[in-house]
């Protein structure tokens, strides 16, 4: 191809660059993930020069996903021997059954960035096309290395609910009516209490019962209380609503959380 030319330096031997391997490792995955969602990613490893490199002798690692060895898993491009030739490529994934792919599922908000490397070794002279190749373990030469890199972003969607009830279920005019509004996190992520939004207009002094959390986590519930005098204003049925919202968009921005999708259970 026209990346492989000769060496001709000035005072330096004549070395063809196309006998000589170079490995690229590339990952590729999503751009973006929900939060709670796995992300999956493919890793392949092409020889970009030239000569060959023994299976044995190619080691490639994903440190933020596993602490193991990647293992070979199927040809991308060339043949299935035991050598890695110029123009050919391998995908790798995680060893065991069925070598499965290479995943990672967010804890957080945050993007997930992780890196994959591959390291290779310089063939042993007794290596040859017609013997199993030997290279790759201690003591061999290092001959090269190389790395990707992907930044996926996580997609945290929250998702609060809301109720209300009365002390009792009738009342005379001048008894007080006392409500209990809870919020409860049904999401699957834990949303900054700073991010929460109560609102009743029929009720003042809609009071948090307890200290408020930093955040509220998946499944947990806040619960406010106020109360109001019925008049004869309410004779019949009396209807009013509560909300729970999210903060404005900027400050959404600030703490990294995207509106809610299912706003059905917000009032």
């Amino acid at each position: 191809t026209g990346d492989c030319k000769p060496n001709t330096s000035r005072g330096g031997p004549h070395v063809d660059k196309c006998s000589t391997p170079d490995l690229k490792i590339t990952k590729t995955g999503p751009a973006s993930v929900k939060f709670g969602e796995t992300a999956t990613y493919m890793i392949v490893v092409r020889n970009v020069g030239g000569g060959k490199v023994p299976r044995t002798a190619i080691h490639v690692t994903d440190p933020a996903v596993t602490t193991t060895e990647l293992v070979f898993a199927s040809v991308v491009q060339g043949d299935a021997d035991m050598w890695l030739e110029r123009g050919e490529a391998w995908e790798y994934r995680l060893a065991g059954e069925g070598k499965p792919p290479v995943t990672l599922t967010p804890s957080t908000c945050d993007p997930v960035t992780n890196t994959a490397f591959v390291k290779w070794f310089m063939p042993k002279k007794d290596d040859d096309d017609d013997k199993r190749p030997k290279s790759g373990g201690k003591g061999s030469k290092p001959a090269g290395h190389d790395s990707s890199t992907v930044t996926t972003a996580v997609i945290c969607v929250p998702d609060l609910a809301i109720t209300k009830v009365a002390d009792k279920t009738s009342y005379r005019p001048g008894e007080s009516i006392t409500y209990t509004v809870t919020v409860t996190n049904v999401g699957p992520i834990p949303v900054p209490f700073s991010a929460i939004a109560v609102s009743d207009p029929t009720l003042a002094g809609l009071t948090l019962v307890g200290e408020p959390p930093t955040s509220l986590a998946p499944g947990a519930s806040l619960t406010y209380k106020a109360s109001r005098a019925a008049t004869t204003a309410d004779c019949g049925t009396i209807s009013n609503i509560a909300r729970v919202t999210l903060a404005e968009p900027e400050a959404r921005e600030r703490i990294r959380v995207l509106p809610e999708e299912n706003l059905s259970n917000n009032s």
